[in-house]
């Protein structure tokens, strides 16, 4: 097995969180040397729920192939840095200690991952997943209209903010090894889940011109419904697919209802289109569906489970799982890298072993890699991680583009590939009508994940724009692209050719469903690898069918493959090799299932979907109030938040019950409690209430839209809302990364917005490809490149 490894690379977690531990996995699952600790930490109210148990299998999954040390406190930390290059915390430093050991060693690297970053107003603001989730705009529009709003399972939000973490991490410790000057990463989950659960709805707000609108729930039509024996999950999200959808229920009529193709404009038809596809459906089993519907390039999966996943023959086939603690299944490493997954060492120990703690210290050296002993260079020529670096980047819709955006902000000079003829099919979710000159740009999605990139047409079927992709190729850095496994041959690009032709050329792949197995030729967007993988199982309604987490596969799989891709980059700078690597919607799914799979392979039991209730915290729900869509979401992670939550009741009778004055007994009867709370706040206004609950320490939010959550005093003062100026659209707002490097301080990540149709055709083609005037204008000519859909 292949043990692709950044040399030299050594990293200490110290991180109690799922999110700064699963940090630390992923830079292990590189080549990173891993050290981890457990350190005493001081949380605001509510924080601690972002803790993993030590007994915890999660825990022991997240440090496979890690080496325990102990630690009497933050001096040790101190000391034993000057032999890593990086430190993963969530909280156990202070922010002396931080000062500490930048200044102990210029050149460390240091990752706080924390609910709201390490600035702002909201840092100690009392908070959980739950409530992060309900003030970022996510919780609100999930769920039936006829039914409360819904968070979504899984303790994803964590998981995903490990991820973003990573990539933040990876990119300061390129510019550490080449320059020796280290950086502060400052993680926000709030800002990681804004960003990978909202569907950039405050950017479609802001294009369309409303104003924050009332919130629209719904789940999408189709999306899981019942068969003959079981369930199965569509995605239907193009006006071609929605049409060849209704044609094969055989009610080709509903193609043509007001709006329809719009995927944000079927609520008010769910009723027509139920009636019209249920009774399809139920005659007709899951696989038989998957069948007809794959065949027609309809993206559409089996709903799976945790008690299913591990036995799916395409997950098998792909070597998704390894033996993990205790010997029940985990998922491995989520990358394939020429050709081999990558695989954890070995197992953690059971604990802290002190001969084992010596070797490690003794076999960390001087920082890894070709900056070490360069010293600090003054901060004014600190280089972006990326910077000199060219990106071809192939990618379509969401998940691609949102990879190579991290790219092109972490300095990368990253050109976009389309065709006039077959552009980016993102552009067709406009907020304009298709009468209006450059409909196309009017995209939201497109806006908000094609900043910083240039843009060039090449029309892929002709002998033409094949050759002049092959000639940007040729000095090229990465290449990155994901479609179905055979579109690079289609456009005549062949790893082992281009690999000849270039080395040094990287060539990341982020296919649905990978580029092998059963399902290779199926197609993936982020409703169907939710449903493929059981993803979607671990969210919806007490009794009721799964429900997908909406819009996280997405943004998962590009965090994932952007972290891939910097690590092949960084290996490539020191060893002058390419590396063709996989990094598959899926697949790095999956490697975010561990919490749901580890409580099935555990106990037997398939995790139950709740509501909103979860493990954290009890109660935990979402309450109506007064006025319009107006809900307060409330967590109660221990006893003194409820004698809290209690006086601020006014201590009703029913609440002093002696069985309630636990956690467990308030688990057994949460029906009763959920009662009482929905009657005690149907006529108070939650924004108060969610103050007043937080001033007592209790984890309390008024359920945002995204608009309203990106106006935010927090993520304002972040500079986490970045302004984009367009020459057709005007001036708009976007969300920035999620993270900030302290050598930046509020410099904004984001240096242009995102580029027009054919764009750059004539700088790219004259500038790069140094071709004259006359043959720039004979390509537009023959329709080679372009700058209009057609």
């Amino acid at each position: 097995m292949v043990m692709f490894a950044i040399e030299g690379l050594r990293v200490l977690v110290v991180a109690r969180t799922l999110a700064g531990a699963y940090c630390a996995k992923l830079l292990g699952d590189v080549g990173a040397e891993v050290s981890w600790a457990s350190l005493p930490a001081s949380r605001a109210p509510g924080h601690e729920t972002f803790d993993l148990d030590p007994d915890d299998p999660v825990r022991r999954f997240l440090h496979l192939g890690h080496t325990p040390v102990e630690f009497a406190g933050a001096a040790d930390v101190v000391a034993f840095a000057a032999d890593v290059d990086a430190v993963v915390e969530s909280g156990e430093l202070s922010a002396d200690d931080l000062a500490a050991l930048q200044a102990a060693k210029p050149s460390l690297v240091v990752v706080s991952v924390r609910p709201f970053g390490v600035a702002g107003p909201w840092v100690t603001r009392p908070a959980t997943e739950f409530t992060l989730q309900a003030l970022g705009g996510s919780s609100i529009h999930r769920g039936y209209v006829d039914r409360g709003p819904l968070y979504a399972g899984g303790r994803v939000g964590e998981w995903v903010t490990g991820a973003y973490a990573a990539v933040g991490a990876l990119g300061a410790l390129r510019v550490a090894r080449m320059t020796g000057q280290g950086d502060h990463v400052d993680m926000s989950a709030a800002e990681a889940e804004l960003i990978c659960f909202t569907m950039f709805e405050n950017v479609a707000v802001s294009m369309a011109g409303q104003g924050a609108p009332a919130p629209q729930r719904g789940v999408p039509i189709p999306s899981i419904e019942a068969t003959a024996d079981g369930w199965v999950g569509l995605s239907v999200s193009t006006p071609d697919q929605f049409r060849t959808y209704v044609e094969t229920i055989g009610h080709p009529e509903l193609a043509d209802l007001p709006g329809i193709a719009n995927p944000q404009a079927r609520q008010p038809y769910r009723s027509q289109l139920d009636a019209a596809a249920h009774p399809w459906l139920a005659e007709r089993t899951t696989a038989e569906v998957v069948e007809t519907f794959a065949a027609k390039k309809v993206p559409v999966a089996p709903v799976n489970s945790m008690s299913t996943l591990t036995e799916v023959p395409h997950f098998r086939a792909r070597e998704l799982f390894q033996d993990g603690p205790d010997g029940h299944l985990v998922p491995r490493p989520p990358f394939i890298i020429d050709g081999e997954r990558l695989a954890s060492v070995r197992p953690a120990p059971d604990s802290a072993d002190p001969a084992a703690s010596a070797a490690a210290t003794g076999a960390a050296g001087a920082t890894g890699a070709a900056g070490a002993g360069a010293g600090a260079a003054a901060s004014g020529t600190r280089p972006l991680p990326l910077a000199g670096l060219r990106v071809i980047d192939m990618t379509t819709f969401w998940a691609g583009p949102a990879a190579s955006q991290l790219l092109a902000a972490l300095g990368a000079e990253v050109i976009k590939i389309e065709s006039h003829r077959r552009y980016d099919l993102v552009r067709n979710v406009t907020v304009a009508e298709r009468s209006r000159h450059g409909w196309w740009e009017w995209a939201p999605l497109y806006q908000a994940v094609n900043t910083d990139k240039a843009d060039l047409t090449l029309d892929l079927s002709r002998p033409e724009g094949k050759e002049l992709l092959q000639q940007l190729l040729l000095d090229a850095d990465l290449l990155i692209e994901n479609g179905t496994p055979g579109v690079l041959a289609k456009v005549g690009v062949e790893w082992e050719a281009i690999h000849e032709a270039n080395p040094r050329l990287t060539v990341v792949r982020m296919p649905g469903f990978g580029l092998s197995g059963p399902w290779r030729d199926m197609r993936a967007f982020d409703p169907t690898a939710a449903q493929a993988t059981g993803l979607a199982s671990l969210t919806g309604y007490a009794g009721g069918p799964p429900v997908g987490p909406r819009g996280f596969c997405d943004d998962n799989a590009g965090a994932h493959a952007a972290f891939a891709a910097i690590a092949a980059l960084e290996e490539t700078r020191t060893s002058g090799v390419g590396h063709l690597v996989e990094s598959a919607m899926s697949d790095v799914a999956v490697n975010v299932l561990a919490w749901g799979l580890l409580q099935f392979e555990t106990t037997g039991q398939e995790p139950p979907r709740q509501g909103n209730r979860g493990p954290a915290a009890a109660p935990q729900g979402i309450y109506e109030c007064a006025g319009e869509e107006e809900w307060l979401a409330i967590a109660v992670t221990d006893d003194a938040q409820w004698a809290s939550l209690r006086r601020e009741l006014g201590d009703p009778e029913w609440a002093a019950a002696a069985d309630l004055a636990t956690a467990a007994g308030r688990r057994r009867r949460q029906d009763d409690i959920d009662e009482a709370l929905g009657a005690a706040f149907a006529a108070a206004d939650a924004a108060a209430v969610a103050q007043r609950l937080r001033d007592a320490g209790v984890p309390a939010e008024r359920l945002l839209t995204a608009t309203e959550a990106f106006g935010s005093e927090q993520f304002r003062g972040r500079g986490f809302a970045e302004k984009i100026s367009h020459p057709l659209v005007g001036v708009h707002e976007v969300p920035s990364l999620p993270f900030r490097y302290g050598s930046r301080g509020a410099q904004p990540w984001f240096r242009d917005r995102a580029p027009m149709l054919g764009e750059h055709n004539d700088q790219i083609l004259g500038g790069l490809l140094g071709l004259p005037a006359e043959r720039i204008a004979e390509l537009a000519d023959l329709g080679i490149t372009g700058t209009q859909p057609g």
